[in-house]
């Protein structure tokens, strides 16, 4: 030919999903569909007053030794049936990430509601148990709607504890759905439980 080429195409779009990368104490703030997933990195904490407001469809992703504790703080998970917000391992591996602490601290003055989340694949032992949620001398959280699922090890651990439950289904492959030491849980509507 004459030495000149002809583009095949003039342009090129793609969409790249947006990722939030976070670690370390959380400040006041709200996690968005539109910046999910959010990848942990490093352990997070919601602590000194802070509060965290998680939108649903919200995907939060923990690398392997990583978790979220809270103190005197307040988690509010805003999911709803059909747009659940999914707390899972980076590698969708069981095991993989030390699940939910909840520390003495944060029922003074403070509170926390989960509602339509879906807590999986954690179990990993970095704050003392292997569980998806592990509460320790406190009365909070409340799940409303929430699934506990895929864990090596507890469901949902209370150590002097009192957490609610509503409408919530536990279901582990090894180990025990709830376990109570020195304390136990309200649940008036526990929808289903299997160990």
């Amino acid at each position: 030919s004459n030495g000149t080429s002809t583009p095949l195409c003039n342009s090129v779009s793609f969409t790249v999903p947006s990722i939030t990368f976070v670690s370390g104490g959380l400040p006041t703030s709200t996690w968005d569909a539109a910046s999910s997933p959010y990848v942990v990195t490093g352990s997070v904490s919601v602590d000194n007053g802070a509060s965290l407001a998680i939108d649903g469809g919200v995907e939060v992703r923990f690398r392997s030794g990583t978790g979220l504790k809270v103190g005197r703080g307040s988690v509010d998970v805003n999911g709803v049936l059909g747009s659940e917000v999914l707390w899972t391992s980076l590698s969708d591996s069981v095991g993989e990430w030390g699940g939910v602490y909840y520390a003495s601290t944060s029922d003074d003055g403070v509170g926390s509601d989960w509602s339509s989340a879906i807590i999986e694949n954690a179990g990993e032992s970095i704050w003392g148990t292997s569980a998806l949620v592990t509460c320790n001398s406190t009365t909070e959280p409340l799940l409303n709607e929430c699934i506990l699922r895929n864990c090596s090890g507890v469901g949902l651990y209370a150590q002097s504890s009192r957490p609610s439950l509503v409408l919530c289904s536990i279901e582990v492959t090894s180990g025990s759905a709830l376990y109570a030491s020195s304390g136990g849980f309200t649940a008036p509507q526990l929808a289903y439980i299997a160990s």
